[in-house]
Order: C-alpha cells, then sequence, then structure tokens
C-alpha cells in the first residue's frame, strides 16, 4: 500500500463538523498513571510510580472538546496540560505538576493497557477529536457514521480488538481560521490502494494513518 498525491488538503471556508452533536467536553477514563521527572537508568524521563484503576472522568473547562496547552486538572490529580502520550498507534492525553527534575506527571487511558515504566516526555500537540460527520467507523456489525455513535458502542479497531466507545466529543471548525493540526485532510477513495479507502474520508491533518506500518500525519 502506497502513500499518492491523491492525498489533498480541502481548504474551502465550509463549516465542518465532527462528532455527535451537542457539547461535550469530558473525557472518561479507566485508569491512570503517575510518573516522576528524574534522573534513572534508562536516561532523564518520566518513571512510573503507581497505576491506579479507578474510573474518572476529566473536564474540559474550556468547552472546545480538546485538551491544549494552558488547560488545567484539579481531581483526582492537579496539573496542566502536557501533550500525548501514545501506545499501539493510541494516543491519551497527559497531564504535568511542576517542571524540571521532580515534576509530577500523569497519563490517563482508556482502554485496559499497562502503563510505561518509563517515557521520555510527553508527544506536543493537543488532543482532540479526528474525524469529519460522515466518517464511518468500523463495528463488529455494519459502519456507523462517526456523527451516529453512542457512548457504550462497541467499535473495531486497526488491530481487530473489539472496544467500546468510552468519549464523544463535538468541535466547529471554520478551516480559514483553524490552525494547521485542525485542517480537514480528504484522502480520496482508492488512493491508498484498490479500496483502500473504500470511500472518501476526511480527517483532520494532525490525525495519524496507518500505512505500511508507518503513522504519517498531514500537520
Amino acid at each position: 500500500m502506497n502513500h499518492t498525491d491523491q492525498t489533498n488538503v480541502k481548504s474551502d471556508p465550509e463549516i465542518l463538523k465532527g462528532g455527535k452533536g451537542g457539547a461535550m467536553s469530558d473525557f472518561s477514563y479507566s485508569s491512570y498513571a503517575s510518573f516522576i521527572f528524574q534522573v534513572g537508568p534508562s536516561g532523564v524521563g518520566f518513571y512510573l510510580q503507581s497505576h491506579t484503576f479507578t474510573p474518572g472522568t476529566l473536564t474540559d473547562g474550556d468547552n472546545d472538546d480538546q485538551f491544549e496547552s494552558g488547560d488545567t486538572i484539579s481531581a483526582p490529580v492537579t496539573g496542566t496540560y502536557g501533550g500525548t502520550y501514545v501506545d499501539a498507534m493510541i494516543s491519551y492525553p497527559g497531564f504535568a505538576n511542576g517542571s524540571g527534575l521532580g515534576a509530577d506527571g500523569y497519563i490517563f487511558f482508556d482502554n485496559p493497557v499497562t502503563a510505561p515504566a518509563f517515557f521520555p516526555g510527553f508527544n506536543f500537540g493537543n488532543y482532540s477529536f479526528c474525524f469529519i460527520a460522515g466518517t464511518e467507523i468500523a463495528t463488529p456489525g455494519d459502519a456507523i457514521k462517526v456523527e451516529n455513535l453512542e457512548i457504550g458502542d462497541e467499535i473495531k479497531t486497526a488491530d481487530g480488538q473489539i472496544i467500546p466507545v468510552k468519549w464523544i466529543g463535538t468541535q466547529t471548525i471554520i478551516p480559514a481560521f483553524a490552525d494547521k493540526a485542525a485542517q480537514p485532510v480528504l484522502v480520496s477513495t482508492g488512493s491508498l490502494g484498490a479500496g483502500t479507502p473504500n470511500q472518501d474520508l476526511i480527517v483532520t491533518a494532525d490525525h495519524g494513518l496507518l500505512i505500511d506500518d508507518l503513522v504519517p500525519r498531514f500537520a
């Protein structure tokens, strides 16, 4: 499968909406891991202190359906959004309390994963939804348009796992005023190989696509 120049940015100034209608600015997590930033056997970075398997909800205070620089949380821990942690091609929001050696770090998981013993730092970028309205999401049955998904619906991941929807967010994007990462990108039908994708696919530029074991982004 090859990435071809048929992939292009949709730049007309129309208003695009993703996710399910209505404002939802909460992120439901199943567990969170606590880290400390220090010098250790793997170098300088965040070292695991504990992994708490108590579910809860993080609220996005500015109600824009994404965690971004400056966003803060006060429960179950105190922290400022620091970026994302990626495991098995899935991104999770990360927060930090303090800076430099001795700072605390936190990752919130909405999947049953094993917290890393060490990671050097968070990936730069916002944590937000990626799909434009009309995008079909694979399920154990028929595909469902993303705006019709409900929390609890089962969907199919790239590696074939069946997982429930934990969080749904919505946001309206006007491309003329949006930053580069939020620009809509059109992946034309068949541009990545025969029948791939099987329909025109529009995602935000910061969304990763798995192509030949690589995950390119268009931002």
